[in-house]
């Protein structure tokens, strides 16, 4: 059997000579085609309407840095925009969104004991439970004592700091044109140069010198009684017949000091004496009237036992 040497050659040989070439490649040749590796990308993040925009970077393994330090996003990673605001960004499908993060502030109101809570909004504003809330707006904080009513507040706004301010309740003494102001502790009233308590009782000097006598009435309203002077140690008026019956004075009756007024071994209840709070200093003065009207009995009287004189009847019944 007649084979050719060449051809067999030619079988084998053709292997051999690429295996040869390959092998004196070396290790360079696997790295002149690495795999692929993805590079960082910019994303760019608008920050709402007003807070401008937020540049976060890609990493090889899927995640994002701001600033050179790994992000995550979410409420306890806020990032700032624009004009001091802050926002939360949120990864969701891909994409990053922002949301806007209102900064509260807290303002005690005075010594109530009451704190009013309000929310920047994103356009530079404030609101309060949701609603808009402006400097200068009138809040109500706890109840005075004295008044029964809320305090009230004044909030304005100052270089990004809220401050409250005590409106106190006023109210023109029935009887007089004196005001009346609460104090913010709930511990009476200030009336002028005057000081009232609590339940309103006190007495009050008017411009001339003018005495008044102070109630609360039923509708908390305070009215006031004119006296022509100081009611305790001096006398008010002398009676119409000249006769050394004590004047009139305020009594010093247990658990209603000051209370009830003595005049001619009777008393009358303050409260009774000012009745509505109709008397005023131009106008009726329930107490004068009074005494007019007992003067007016009183000579009367006299013109009665002046007639039956010679009877032995004497004028120091009266």
């Amino acid at each position: 059997m007649n084979r050719n040497p060449m051809r067999t050659l030619g079988l084998f040989g053709v292997p051999v000579i690429l295996s040869i070439g390959l092998a004196s490649l070396g290790p360079a040749a696997a790295q002149q085609n690495p795999p692929p590796q993805s590079e960082s990308q910019s994303v760019e993040v608008e920050l709402g309407n007003n807070g401008g925009t937020v540049t976060l970077i890609t990493t090889a393994d899927d995640g994002f840095t701001l600033d050179g330090k790994a992000f995550v996003g979410g409420a306890e990673n806020p990032v700032d925009g624009e004009g001091g605001r802050q926002y939360v960004l949120t990864f969701a499908d891909g994409n990053w969104t922002a949301a806007f993060l209102p900064r509260e502030a807290m303002i005690d109101l005075g010594i109530s004991g009451t704190t009013v809570t309000l929310a920047t909004t994103e356009a530079g504003g404030w609101t309060r439970d949701g609603e808009s809330f402006s400097s200068g707006t009138i809040v109500q904080g706890g109840t005075n004592t004295a008044t029964g009513l809320a305090n009230e507040y004044e909030l304005t706004l100052a270089d990004g700091t809220w401050t409250p301010t005590y409106r106190p309740a006023r109210m023109i003494i029935a009887g007089t044109s004196i005001e009346a102001t609460a104090r913010e502790d709930g511990s009476g009233y200030d009336a002028g140069d005057d000081s009232l308590s609590a339940t309103g009782a006190g007495e009050i000097t008017a411009p001339g010198g003018a005495l008044y006598r102070v109630i609360k009435d039923s509708d908390g309203m305070l009215a006031g009684t004119r006296f022509d002077r100081p009611i305790v140690g001096q006398p008010m008026a002398v009676n119409a017949q000249g006769t050394d019956n004590p004047a009139p004075r305020l009594s010093a009756d247990a658990n209603e000091t000051g209370t009830m007024l003595e005049a001619l071994g009777a008393k009358f209840s303050m409260a009774e004496l000012l009745d509505s709070g109709a008397a005023t200093a131009a106008g009726a003065n329930i107490v004068a009237k009074a005494r007019d009207e007992i003067a007016k009995i009183r000579d009367f009287v006299a013109q009665l036992v002046a007639l039956y004189r010679d009877d032995g009847i004497s004028r120091s019944v009266l």
